[in-house]
């Protein structure tokens, strides 16, 4: 939900740092049996001011109203919020501060009408991740402080590894193995676990479909980091399938070497050697479509740092933007 758009009055207000949060609510939508409570979002980067913040709840607010925000940083960083908390508190509705990054929940403000561990569920299902987690949490959240009539399942935990497909969805090796054409090349695409956790995945879809088009046997593996690596230094990600690839497409960005020191290791990573696949950048554009189609110079500096120059050290062969980040409607 924009800053200037209608504001909430009862239901659910959820706010946070995260872009990949938002998406997830948006994502939940869907899911959630008719006649739910209402349920508005928004960006707290967009909410620059007190005033905006405040703007988000509407000027009579039912003691029917539950804000969630869960902050990616110190509480002191949301401009209004304390104001917020005493409104809440004054009026009879419900907040709570929840932790994007994890965490004890003792120290985050909330309202006196919502105890600890309403406070600690809601995280736990937040830091699991996914969408699923996500629509739970609304569940959970509309039965325990709304009183709305509606079940809700415990937060599944998220694996910080695992495999991906488009006709499968998070899936196995084993179910992937039994789904795969064996006499095609095999192709992995790297990406992170974020996307899964917000159920931005449309990139994803179109690049396997076009790997598939172009005769590999394409899946999609997501991590949370390439620095988890095992035993030969191989990042774990990659050795999901019991075999390696043919070609591994990588849209993660940063390189296996640390920056630490300028000293040239003594026995520096062959992660990527061992594997022994060519290796291709496959570029995520942190900007609009239009913004690279108006540019001279395609990716700013900062991309093209973090894009090209730096996963270069890894030995990467750089290709072409693949996807860009358009402006959401919340």
């Amino acid at each position: 939900m924009p800053a200037d758009t209608a504001a909430i009055a009862d239901g659910i207000l959820f706010l946070s740092h995260a872009d990949t949060d938002l998406l997830a609510i948006e994502r939940a939508r869907p899911d959630l049996p008719p006649g739910f409570p209402a349920i508005s979002s928004n960006s707290l980067m967009a909410l620059a001011t007190a005033e905006r913040l405040l703007a988000q709840v509407g000027a009579r607010r039912s003691p029917q109203l539950l804000v969630i925000v869960r902050v990616h940083g110190t509480v002191d960083s949301v401009p209004g919020l304390g104001a917020l908390i005493g409104l809440a508190h004054q009026e009879g509705w419900g907040l709570v501060v929840i932790s994007g990054v994890g965490g004890g929940v003792e120290l985050l403000p909330r309202t006196s009408n919502i105890d600890a561990q309403f406070a600690s569920n809601l995280t736990a299902y937040f830091m699991s991740g996914g969408v699923a987690n996500v629509t739970q949490a609304l569940r959970y959240a509309a039965a325990e402080f709304l009183r709305f009539a509606v079940a809700f399942e415990p937060p599944q935990p998220m694996p910080a590894h695992g495999l991906y497909h488009p006709d499968l969805l998070v899936t196995s090796a084993a179910e992937w193995d039994s789904h795969r054409a064996h006499d095609r090349p095999t192709a992995v695409v790297l990406f992170y676990r974020a996307h899964v956790l917000s159920g931005n995945l449309q990139f994803m879809d179109v690049l396997v479909r076009s790997l598939e088009q172009r005769g590999f046997a394409a899946v999609g593996v997501f991590t949370s980091t390439l620095r988890d690596r095992d035993g030969d230094d191989v990042p774990v990600a990659l050795g999901m399938m019991g075999a390696f690839p043919d070609v591994v497409v990588n849209t993660v960005n940063f390189p296996l070497f640390t920056l630490s020191s300028l000293e040239v290791a003594a026995t520096p990573s062959r992660s990527f050697e061992f594997v022994g696949a060519p290796l291709v950048q496959a570029i995520c554009c942190g900007t609009p479509r239009t913004t690279w189609d108006e540019s001279a110079r395609g990716l700013n500096s900062t991309e093209a740092a973090i894009s090209i120059a730096l996963p270069e050290c890894d030995g990467r062969v750089i290709s072409v933007p693949i996807s860009f980040k358009e402006d959401h409607r919340y």
